[in-house]
C-alpha cells in the first residue's frame, strides 16, 4: 500500500513504474478495456520515456472515476479505500482548489512534457460528480493549472445550483 500511496500522494514515477512492472502492462491494459476504457493504454512503465506510448482520455478517466465512486470497478470497500487514497493527494492546485474544504475531493494530477491534467471525483452529498481536464500546448504550466482550476470552479457552481433546485 505504501507504493500506491507514493504514486498517488506524491506523483512518484518510481512507485508508478514499480506497480506497472509488478502488475504487468498487459494485465493493466486488459483490465482497463474490461472496465470500458477505450483510449487508455500503458505502453511503457518508464513514464519519462513513455511519450506516445502511454495515453488516455478525459472521457476514460471520468468514466473510471465515476464507476469507482459507485463501487462498480472493485468491491465497495476497496473503492472507498481507493477514494480515500486519492483524497490525500498532495497536489491540490486543480479540481480541489475552488471546492470548499468540507467537500471531499478525490483527485490525481499529472504533468509530462507540456501536459497538465487533473482527474477527480467531487463527493458532494446530494450530487457527486467526476471531472477530468487534460491540457496541452500551454506556454506556461501555471496558465494550464489556472484553466483546470477555473473549469473546476464552473462545474462545482453548476453542480451546487443543480443540487439546490
Amino acid at each position: 500500500q505504501y507504493v500506491v500511496e507514493c504514486m498517488i500522494h506524491y506523483s512518484d514515477n518510481t512507485a508508478t513504474k514499480m506497480l506497472i512492472d509488478y502488475l504487468g502492462k498487459e494485465n493493466i491494459n486488459l483490465t482497463m478495456r474490461q472496465i470500458g476504457l477505450q483510449k487508455t493504454v500503458i505502453g511503457n512503465s518508464d513514464l519519462l520515456k513513455a511519450e506516445g506510448l502511454n495515453y488516455s482520455s478525459s472521457r476514460d478517466m471520468t468514466l473510471l472515476l465515476s464507476k469507482l465512486s459507485k463501487g462498480q470497478v472493485v468491491s465497495a470497500k476497496a473503492s472507498r479505500e481507493m477514494l480515500l487514497i486519492l483524497s490525500q493527494q498532495k497536489y491540490r492546485w486543480g479540481i480541489p482548489k475552488p471546492v470548499p474544504s468540507d467537500v471531499l475531493v478525490a483527485n490525481k494530477t499529472g504533468t509530462l512534457n507540456g501536459i497538465k491534467h487533473d482527474c477527480g471525483v467531487v463527493l458532494m452529498k446530494d450530487s457527486p460528480y467526476a471531472i477530468s481536464v487534460f491540457t496541452s500546448g500551454f506556454p506556461s504550466s501555471y496558465k494550464a493549472m489556472g484553466i483546470i482550476s477555473s473549469l473546476s470552479d464552473t462545474v462545482f457552481k453548476w453542480a451546487m445550483s443543480k443540487s439546490a433546485s
